[in-house]
Formats: C-alpha cells, sequence, structure tokens
C-alpha cells in the first residue's frame, strides 16, 4: 500500500469522511505531504486500509479524533432520472469530471447514482444522499455552474470561485439536465474533531 498527501487527505481516507466534515487542527494538516508505504501479507480491502491509516495516524501524527454528531441540511437525491437506464447486471462505467472556468462538466455512460452522488458532493456546500432507490445504470452529461470554492488546490479554488451564469447553478442544472431532484432535507451527520496531533517524529 502506497499513499501520498496531506494529513487531512489521509484523515480523509482512514475515516472515510469530507473535508468538509473534519473540524480543527492546526494548518499545515493540509499544506504539508506525506508518502507512506506500507506492505502486508493479507489483501488489502478498503475496510482494512482504514483501519491501517487510523493506526498509522494514532502512532507516526499522535492523532487522537472523536466523532461528533451534528444536525445539519443536505441533499436528497431523488426522482426519475430522464436518461437512458441500462440493467444493473451492466458494469459500472466511469463518470468523468472536468472543471473549467466556472462550471463543472461530468460526463459517463453506465453510471451508478452513488457514482454520481460522490462527484455531485465534491461541488456542493451541503452533503448529498442517494435517494432514488434505483440499481441500475444512467448516463450523465451534465454542466453546472460553480459555487464552491473551497479546496486545498489553489488553482482549483480559482477556477470555481466565479460561477459561469450561462450555467444553471447545480440544483437547477440536476434537475433539467437528469430529471432528478436534490431535495433539501434535515441529517445527522458525524464531524470529526480533531483533538491532538502532531508534526512525525525524523527518528
Amino acid at each position: 500500500m502506497s499513499v501520498n498527501g496531506t494529513v487531512i487527505n489521509l484523515i480523509q481516507s482512514a475515516y472515510n469522511v469530507e473535508h468538509k466534515q473534519i473540524i480543527g487542527g492546526p494548518a499545515w494538516l493540509a499544506s504539508e505531504r506525506y508518502q507512506i508505504e506500507g506492505l502486508s501479507k493479507k489483501t488489502i480491502t478498503e475496510a482494512r486500509a482504514g483501519a491501517a491509516l487510523q493506526e498509522l495516524l494514532a502512532d507516526k501524527f499522535n492523532l487522537k479524533v472523536r466523532r461528533e454528531p451534528t444536525e445539519i441540511k443536505a441533499y436528497a437525491l431523488m426522482g426519475q432520472p430522464s436518461s437512458e437506464i441500462t440493467s444493473a447486471k451492466v458494469p459500472a462505467g466511469l463518470l468523468r469530471v472536468a472543471v473549467y472556468q466556472g462550471f463543472v462538466w461530468l460526463q459517463g455512460t453506465a453510471v451508478t447514482t452513488e457514482q454520481l452522488v460522490k462527484r455531485l458532493s465534491m461541488f456542493s456546500n451541503l452533503p448529498i444522499h442517494d435517494r432514488t432507490g434505483y440499481e441500475g445504470r444512467l448516463d450523465v452529461d451534465l454542466q453546472f455552474a460553480t459555487a464552491v470554492p473551497k479546496s486545498d488546490n489553489g488553482l482549483l479554488r480559482q477556477m470555481v470561485s466565479f460561477p459561469d451564469k450561462r450555467r444553471p447553478p447545480i440544483v437547477e442544472a440536476v434537475r433539467e439536465q437528469l430529471g432528478l431532484e436534490l431535495k433539501p432535507v434535515a441529517d445527522s451527520v458525524n464531524y470529526l474533531v480533531i483533538e491532538q496531533v502532531s508534526r512525525p517524529s525524523l527518528k
């Protein structure tokens, strides 16, 4: 297993949370990068990789966290897709994302709603949950104006900070171009609060 990224990236992978769900910690967590390599005699599953990263963060970075449930606003993806739907037996395709100056373009065939939600969540100010109930595949060709400038990447932050007004915002785009609805709902989310962390020893 080999991982390269900031400590925030490692925490996201270890605890399966988004950056917006992590609270606290010094600024260097999102700026300094680390290369981590490890060997395992067992097959590395996603669950094992997450558990191993949690142990490593606790050992090398003295990381201590707690989960804090909080009531927040969110979106539920609902409705009848207007795009072509194929059988769930068809292998899931790729959902490509391209970020241009002021707008985002998602494209893919035989895409699952889970894939769609993960991509949309990258550019939403609220968490998004799949409530469509669809197990099939759908084709996606979606363009929407950006509106969430939060990013560790300075270039990406600059590109998404000024929405292209010629394209609809994300909620309208999903409804008009996919026939789905991003409906505001109340939700409970576990925030990850950083209680303690330090740079690793050079020894």
